[in-house]
């Protein structure tokens, strides 16, 4: 009689993987985990996208009484939107702050900033249109993508790194946020290193759902960030305005804090001493703006480009009132 020889450990181990693989393999929809975890990402944008064409203030109007109507707004050439009554600053001064050299440092560095992060935004976009079940992407088309995104955030990073060590956080305000997108842009640089790892590796269950993770990391990352490095930007910006002025920091956001240095469209600047001012992307308009004698507005008009009903923006880098002045 023959004895039965049991069967070596490590063969029954690789004998129940295989079957244990194969009947996951009927049962796991790798895809349909991949479209789960992206979900609420596209849940987010929708709702993003339902703000452009919704007043969700005018509904709550509709449906809340109010005690009184609000007052009128202000002009800005008198009064900063959002700003203190007690901070008024006219549109001379407000053209004149373009040429004191921090103010001009950090408003370069807020404009950046904004098309850096639009950048940002549209490369993850791009991650998560190849992501969707409606393109059928390749490996070299998502590492592709990643790549994008990660080269942006190094850049991020090492910009942070330098504001930190230089010790630009004026406050722990400052501090704390300065410290908070540096983490969110190790994190990001992170789950993008193994995101690529990951879709270079042959399809597999686990593998595929490690990428979906990482990327699912990744997006959030990055949908935190872009609106945190563009804050940090407008604080600086507006800290530079205060000292410049010899007063408390103006209250405005990001945008508004842009226009404050950009908006000039029905500006009275004749009274203006603008020899040597950068008058780079300064919005201005054919029947509200008007300008010092010395400016040739017809020379002007080919330093900048139409928008359409008869407003300007000036290109960067095209014109200083010297320039237009010696032209005149």
């Amino acid at each position: 009689m023959t004895a039965h020889r049991p069967e070596p450990v490590d063969q029954w181990f690789d004998r129940h993987q295989r079957e244990l693989a194969a009947v996951l393999d009927g049962v796991l929809d790798v895809e349909a985990g991949l479209r789960e975890v992206l979900l609420q990402y596209r849940h987010e944008t929708a709702v993003d996208a339902l703000g452009a064409v919704l007043d969700v203030e005018g509904g709550l109007a509709a449906i809340v009484p109010v005690a009184a109507p609000p007052p009128p707004p202000t002009r800005p050439e008198s009064v900063v939107p959002a700003a203190p009554a007690s901070w008024p600053v006219d549109p001379v001064t407000r053209l004149t702050l373009r040429a004191d050299p921090r103010v001009a440092t950090a408003y370069e560095a807020l404009n950046h900033t904004y098309f850096r992060t639009h950048k940002l935004d549209a490369d993850l976009a791009r991650v998560r249109e190849l992501l969707s079940e409606h393109v059928p992407a390749t490996r070299y088309e998502l590492v592709s993508a990643l790549q994008y995104v990660l080269d942006l955030t190094l850049f991020f990073s090492h910009d942070l790194g330098r504001d930190i060590d230089s010790g630009d956080a004026h406050s722990s305000g400052s501090g704390r946020r300065l410290a908070r997108a540096l983490k969110l842009t190790n994190d990001l640089v992170a789950a993008l290193d193994r995101a690529i790892d990951y879709v270079k590796l042959p399809t597999g269950q686990e593998r595929d759902m490690a990428l979906a993770r990482e990327l699912s990391v990744a997006l959030g990352r990055g949908r935190a960030l872009v609106p945190l490095l563009v804050e940090l930007r407008a604080e600086e910006l507006k800290k530079a305005i205060g000292v410049a002025l010899n007063t408390e920091p103006p209250s405005l956001d990001s945008t508004a804090v842009r226009a404050f240095l950009d908006d000039f469209t029905t500006s009275d600047l004749r009274a203006a001493e603008l020899v040597g001012v950068d008058l780079g992307g300064v919005r201005w308009s054919e029947s509200g703006t008007r300008w010092p004698a010395t400016v040739d507005v017809d020379d002007l008009k080919n330093r900048s480009e139409d928008k359409g009903g008869g407003i300007w923006v000036v290109r960067a880098g095209t014109a200083t009132v010297r320039d237009l002045a010696e032209l005149a």
